[in-house]
């Protein structure tokens, strides 16, 4: 067993304005043997605005299970679950409470290069009735209806190792991804679909 905690603290801006995003997290992890690892994790989430916009502040509390599986020396699957409560002491539209389950697999193709597939499925259930909810199939004020969201997304990332390039780039890493998320609403206004293509290049140094 393996117990690890960590605290962020980052500041950001958006379209609201500055915010200050402190978020603090427990994890324990369980090598139940050589190929099964288990882990729990804990956390809170803090988002404080500026100024007059600090209504909007919310708390965030957060927990989750994942069980990874190595398959054999190519593939590995991780099974994980989660839940998260929000709570805004100001602005009620913001509380909610999210339940979600992924699953994702990576396969190694060949020396430094790996492939990761990915499947999730959120429900996101609001505290109150959304202060402007109007139903989807009539365009209707949606009174007494509260807003709930279901969220499906898939995922496929590459990744590429320096090292398998060139000595050189031994602590260097390439990757690109697409993610689609489809999101169905009982509230207007709310449904949408997502794609996003990433590239990154990312450099690790030991110190």
């Amino acid at each position: 067993p393996r117990l690890s905690l960590a605290e962020v603290e980052n500041d950001f801006e958006d379209r609201l304005g500055n915010y200050k995003l402190t978020s603090g997290t427990l994890t324990a992890q369980w090598q139940a043997r050589q190929t099964t690892r288990f882990s729990l994790s804990t956390g809170v989430t803090e988002l404080a605005y500026d100024d007059m916009l600090d209504r909007n502040d919310t708390t965030t509390l957060s927990g989750s299970f994942s069980w990874e599986e190595i398959i054999g020396r190519r593939l590995s699957t991780n099974l994980g679950s989660f839940y998260q409560k929000v709570d805004s002491e100001e602005n009620g539209d913001l509380d909610k409470e999210l339940f979600g389950a992924s699953l994702t697999m990576r396969l190694g193709l060949m020396r430094g290069h790996f492939l990761t597939l990915g499947a999730s499925y959120i429900e996101t259930e609001h505290a109150s009735v959304y202060s402007h909810s109007y139903d989807p199939s009539s365009g209707t004020p949606a009174d007494g209806k509260v807003r709930e969201d279901e969220i499906t997304g898939t995922s496929i990332d590459y990744l590429l190792l320096g090292s398998s390039l060139s000595p050189l780039l031994n602590n260097v890493f390439f990757t690109m991804g697409y993610q689609s998320s489809e999101t169905e609403s009982n509230t207007i206004g709310f449904s949408q679909q997502r794609d996003i293509f990433s590239a990154r290049v990312n450099f690790g140094y030991r110190f």
